[in-house]
């Protein structure tokens, strides 16, 4: 008799099926078992097996891969089918007998599985015995039970892996947590996903097993509590592959998407934190002519997470006035490392930082001389220059002004160095030089700087630079400009040794969003030895502060980064409000309608005189349309939302500001209704929407119950949950800080989703918690096709109105942030775009796309070459292979290439001897193990003389194909091929959180795709923007009208201004950054009018009140933006008057005299000289560029 047993669980269990069928066939009964593990296991022979089997055995779901095939053959079969798995009721025999085949397989066990398979054999007929019922066995247990001095840690594993004798990683664990001195209790369980016949709960088992441990070890999958657990515990979390073997691991560029979802992104939803890779498979032939895999530990990685554990015992056991912290300022050096110390979205870092050292200092830390406040924080750092080497500052300068926390020896160093994997140690030489040669350091009286402040048994630190080195910005020193996955320089590794080994911190806080850590080269998840992020970190502890709105890069700041996140409330949104000119103009605007109403042609004749010459002065004049144009333009600018200055940790907002805050994010209609519909009843203009909505929040708050405020129940509903809300953003100010104190205690930080607070996401409230995003799995979602639908006809509407034609091919920049905040509207975009659509299963999951025939869609299929970021590329595949599999096969489609641009383009590529399977990639990215797309640092590093140069830097970092067969490969020449069809480059935001001028991957990005798409074909691409603010009203503009909202609304604001102003140092750090990154758009996209570098140096440089603010905050940031505003006008790229040149250039002289002044005599620095060096100049760079051929 042959029996199929197939399983797609657990494979290890064949190994039981092994031994139980040899005793079987000792006694004499003829039975022949085919058993093995789906996922490892060809179509064919599933297929072979399942036909000439007597009976099948199956434990499969909907979920495995070849379903579908084993669905079909199964559904045919004459012979018994026993299919346990409760998804998937594919059985033919009566429903008790598959709960006794179910109740032996999943009791588990030697004595189980030999009787699962008598009992198949009985059943059958083919042995007339009685087969004992199935023997119950214990769901959970204490594997190892040991005591040791330092401390307890947990580690809870499968109980399959225990029934089936697959613990050899566990075992491996164990022993390298003991050899520390660790007492460990190790305990396996089901897990979370229970059997129908279990009792306790995930939960209440480890709450049970654990209540005396310092430390849980997590080596299950899936979710990890099923309730709010009652311990304080970190929970770290090991990886095992399902698929990778150790050499796979180590060769490839991370784990596989199944070991990220089950092994990483769902226990992150439990507050697992620091993925640590520990175990690959090993592919076993089993006696029945199966397959399956047991899992190998990676011994040095065990030992690694085994050492991350002990630093997190050693922080739960350590009293506070002994412990040894290290807290992080990021920096921006490319904007000017002394212009952007403390670098972080929409926080004050500097307030904040002292917030958290005075709540420390009364938890009973080491904590002296704290500053007054953030000011005085940012002004000792500066005035010690205890900053990076950059334009204005050397080493020497450094250890004169007391900015030196410690001197390294460099025979520390090379210790240090040669204790690297060699591979590492190579590709460091390579790039940064010998540190034996004193190469590639920041070095004084020979000896490594590492600068920073110490207050006790705290230092705070700039974080280093990360692709540059010495007292200069350049295209020569800018190695990372070169090749994107260059290695950080030799200081930088020495800097996080030191805080590792010499000042022994036993934790680090890095402080905002974002730095570079967790951006270094290696593995997207599941990282190695020889991965810089972990070589980086080391064993310490790191806490990160971390915005709320940001779940993307937060996600690759825990993956990578090994980051427990506390994340905290973005700054406060209020509407625009108009201002000088634009409230003139929309004052005479209404006079004007008025008067043309009632046919007051004089008076109308003398306000449309008036209306021009404002619109004129304000760059919005227009021959036609003037009047509507008008309107347009101030009522996009009333519906902005404006930051109210920067949010910081353990500062309670006012009660206007939480306000602002509660109707911001309920101003569209989201799960809750919108309260400006509601309590404004769809009366009244966009302002008199707002008043009425914040009148009634702020009364509401103030305790006034919400059926007093106004009448209906959509309005008590919403009101009610406004005052909810309140009550979430109160409580976000405590746990932000008690959140940091937390994790400083070894103590475990609730997890809390993040994402967009203005689009509905209101689970993110409260803060202070450990961040996770959506189940991206889940997207795209239903909601977000008919928003990337509508996206996709108005963009192709609006090029048709103003070209008259169809658009061949658009350029999509595709970041996470669609997935994570929009749930795929832009991925829906881009389908529909090329006429396909996503298809969902019944679990609301996307299982593939399908194809809308021509006729349906009654235009042609437009192409559409996808660039996206290396996020998406890491942790979102499954959106990178349905974006392939829907070019792929819109490519493949016999219809006429006039009417599909898709096949055109492919068939254009084949034309030129492009194989077919690489003329149909569509979806561009970095090289795997590196992120970004290295135009800002041309552009940041002036190493271009002209714009079709920072095309080619593009091009350069983007020829990378991805796609279910292609993982990053070098695809250049089809890239620049596609470009030549390219009519318009695009980029989409979601919210009013975020804009185009907050950071430089926007115009790396976008504006670096259409300076790449008119270096290849000779013409202009159109940039056009998305704005799905308002889902239910989704919008398309050119980029040049979103940059002048953005600059109208924010930048030029006098309230935005103001709202800066509030926070020093590091509100002129944000003034003089959106002013680098206009820069960045004028020279990439040619978007930028001359209106806007006037109004900028207007604003910013030629009032002196204006001047006299930045030199006493940060001087380094008025360098900074009159050095770019020198050079946008010597490129070309600004028309300013001469007058205007002359004394920008006095005014500039003036800083730079200043400046140096400051910085005292002695030194090698760059100052304010712009040296101009492109590829051609620098050897160096030409060499790591030499093989992409795509000119």
């Amino acid at each position: 008799m042959k029996v199929a047993f197939l399983v797609g669980y657990n494979g290890t269990v064949i190994s039981v099926v092994e031994r139980a069928l040899e005793e079987i066939r000792s006694n004499g009964i003829d039975l022949t078992v085919w058993a093995s593990y789906l996922p490892d296991t060809q179509p064919d022979d599933v297929a072979h097996h399942l036909k000439n089997a007597d009976a099948v055995f199956l434990y499969v779901s909907p979920r495995h891969k070849n379903y579908e095939l084993i669905e079909s053959l199964v559904r045919g079969l004459k012979v018994p089918v026993f299919s346990i798995d409760q998804e998937a009721d594919l059985s033919n025999v009566e429903r008790g007998f598959v709960e006794r085949a179910r109740e032996y397989y999943l009791y588990g066990g030697y004595e189980n599985i030999k009787n699962l398979l008598l009992f198949i054999v009985s059943h059958v007929g083919a042995l007339d015995i009685e087969v004992p019922p199935p023997t119950e066995m214990p769901w959970d247990g204490v594997y190892h039970r040991s005591t040791g001095e330092k401390g307890k840690v947990g580690v809870l594993f499968y109980r399959s892996a225990y029934l089936d004798g697959d613990t050899e990683v566990y075992d491996a664990l164990i022993e390298a947590l003991e050899r520390r001195g660790l007492g460990v209790v190790a305990v396996y369980s089901y897990g979370f996903i229970g059997a129908s016949m279990m009792d306790a709960s995930s939960t209440s088992i480890i709450e049970q097993y654990f209540a005396d441990v310092d430390v849980l070890i997590n080596c299950q999958s899936y979710f990890l509590f099923d309730s709010k657990p009652s311990t304080q515990f970190p929970v770290l979390q090991a990886i095992r592959s399902y698929a990778l073997t150790e050499e796979e691991w180590r060769k490839g560029d991370g784990i596989e998407p199944m070991s990220i979802t089950v092994s990483v992104a769902l226990p992150e939803v439990s507050g697992t934190i620091e993925p640590v890779f520990i175990a690959g498979v090993r592919p076993q032939s089993s006696a029945t002519g199966g397959v399956y895999n047991k899992h190998t530990p990676v011994r040095e990685q065990v030992e690694y997470l085994a050492a991350r554990c002990e630093k997190w015992v050693e922080l739960a056991r350590k009293p506070n006035s002994e412990k040894k912290i290290a807290i992080v300022l990021h920096n921006a050096p490319c904007k000017g490392a002394e212009a952007t110390v403390g670098a972080a979205a929409g926080l004050d870092s500097f307030q904040s930082v002292v917030n958290v050292l005075h709540r420390m200092k009364r938890e009973g830390y080491c904590v002296e001389g704290v500053p007054e406040n953030g000011e005085a924080l940012a002004q000792m750092i500066m005035q010690r220059r205890a900053v990076s080497e950059f334009r204005w500052t050397t080493a020497s300068e450094i250890v004169r002004g007391g900015g030196a926390v410690a001197l390294l020896d460099m025979r520390t160093y090379e210790r240090w160095f040669k204790e690297l994997p060699h591979k590492v140690q190579q590709e460091m030489l390579d790039v940064w030089g010998d540190p034996v040669r004193r190469e590639g350091l920041c070095l004084h009286d020979d000896k490594i700087v590492i600068p920073g402040l110490r207050f006790g048994n705290v230092v705070v630190c700039v974080q280093p630079k990360r692709g540059c080195m010495g007292a200069r910005c350049d295209g020569s020193v800018c190695k990372i400009l070169h090749d994107p996955s260059c290695p950080p320089p030799h200081q930088y590794l020495a800097f996080y040794r030191w805080l590792e080994r010499e000042f022994g911190a036993d934790a680090v806080i890095h402080v905002g969003t974002h730095g570079s850590l967790e951006f270094l080269p290696g593995k997207g998840v599941g990282l190695s030895p020889e991965c810089y992020p972990q070589i980086a970190i080391g064993t310490l502890p790191n806490l990160y502060i971390y915005t709320a709105i940001n779940p993307m890069e937060g996600t690759i700041a825990k993956r990578r980064g090994y980051s427990t996140t506390i994340d905290h409330l973005p700054p406060v949104l209020a509407k625009c409000e108009l201002y000088d000119d634009y409230e003139k103009l929309e004052q005479l605007l209404t006079e004007y309608k008025r008067a043309t109403e009632l046919r007051e042609g004089a008076r109308a004749h003398t306000l449309h005189h008036q209306i021009v010459e404002i619109a004129k002065r304000l760059g919005l004049y227009r021959e036609e349309g003037l009047i509507e144009h008008l309107h347009d333009v101030l009522t996009l600018m009333e519906e902005t939302q404006v930051r109210e200055g920067l949010h910081v940790i353990g500062e309670p907002l006012t009660g206007e500001q939480m306000a602002h805050m509660i109707c911001s994010m309920l101003r569209y209609d989201t799960s809750v209704p919108s309260i400006h519909r509601c309590v404004a009843g769809g009366g009244g203009d966009a302002g008199d929407a707002e008043s009425r909505a914040l009148d009634a929040i702020e009364r509401v708050l103030g305790g006034e119950p919400a059926e007093r405020i106004a009448e209906g129940s959509d309005v008590k509903g919403v009101l009610e949950f406004a005052s909810f809300l309140g009550l979430r953003i109160e409580e976000s100010t405590e746990r932000e800080v008690s959140g940091i104190l937390d994790g400083l205690s070894g103590r475990y930080i609730e997890p809390g989703l993040a994402g967009s607070l203005t689009r509905g996401c209101f689970d993110v409230l409260p803060t202070g918690r450990n961040l996770y995003g959506v189940d991206v799995t889940r997207v795209p979602t239903r909601a977000a096709w008919l928003v990337g639908k509508s996206l996709a006809e108005r963009l192709i509407q609006r090029y048709m109105e103003e070209h008259g034609r169809y658009p061949e091919n658009v350029g999509f920049v595709l970041w996470s942030t669609d997935v994570y905040r929009a749930d795929g509207e832009e991925v829906c975009q881009i389908l529909y775009t090329m006429g396909c659509m996503p298809v969902w299963d019944a679990n609301g999951k996307v299982k593939g796309i399908e194809v809308i025939p021509l006729e349906e869609l009654k235009r042609p299929r437009v192409d559409c070459t996808v660039r996206i970021s290396g996020i998406l590329r890491d942790s979102c595949r499954h959106i990178v292979e349905l974006l392939d599999e829907a070019a792929r096969r819109v490519a493949m489609l016999d219809e006429d290439p006039e009417r599909n641009y898709v096949r055109k383009h492919t068939l254009s590529l084949v034309e030129e001897g492009c194989p077919m399977e690489d003329a149909s990639c569509r979806v561009f990215g970095t090289k795997a193990g590196a992120y970004g797309a290295g135009v800002n640092y041309a552009v940041y590093s002036s190493a271009w003389r002209k714009e079709e140069e920072l095309g080619e830097v593009f091009i350069d970092w983007s020829g990378y194909a991805y796609g279910k067969e292609a993982q990053g490969k070098p695809s250049h020449a089809q890239l620049a091929s596609l470009l030549k069809s390219v009519d318009v480059t695009y980029l989409k935001k979601e919210s009013d959180e975020f804009d185009i001028l907050d950071c430089c991957c926007n115009f790396s990005y976008a504006g670096g795709f259409t300076a790449a798409a008119k270096r290849v074909s000779g013409k202009s691409a159109v940039p056009m923007f998305g704005d799905t603010r308002d889902p239910n009203q989704p919008r398309v503009r050119t980029m040049k009208e979103e940059l002048e909202r953005v600059v109208r609304t924010r930048l030029l604001n006098p309230a935005w201004i103001e709202s800066m102003k509030r926070h020093g140092y590091k509100g002129a750090q944000d003034i003089s950054k959106r002013i680098t990154h206009v820069y960045g758009w004028s020279a990439t996209a040619g978007i930028v009018e001359k209106w806007v570098y006037d109004e900028i140096f207007k604003t910013f440089v030629a009032s002196e009140p204006m001047r006299e603010w930045f030199e006493q905050t940060n001087p380094f940031a008025l360098e900074e933006m009159e050095r770019r505003l020198i050079e946008a006008a010597e490129r070309g790229l600004w028309s300013a008057d001469e007058d205007t040149l002359e004394r920008l250039r006095e005014l500039y002289l003036s800083m730079e005299g200043i400046m140096e002044e400051r910085l005292g005599p002695g030194g090698d620095y760059q100052g304010g000289n712009i040296t101009i060096l492109t590829r051609d100049d620098v050897g160096a760079w030409k060499e790591k560029v030499r093989d992409i051929a795509w000119k």
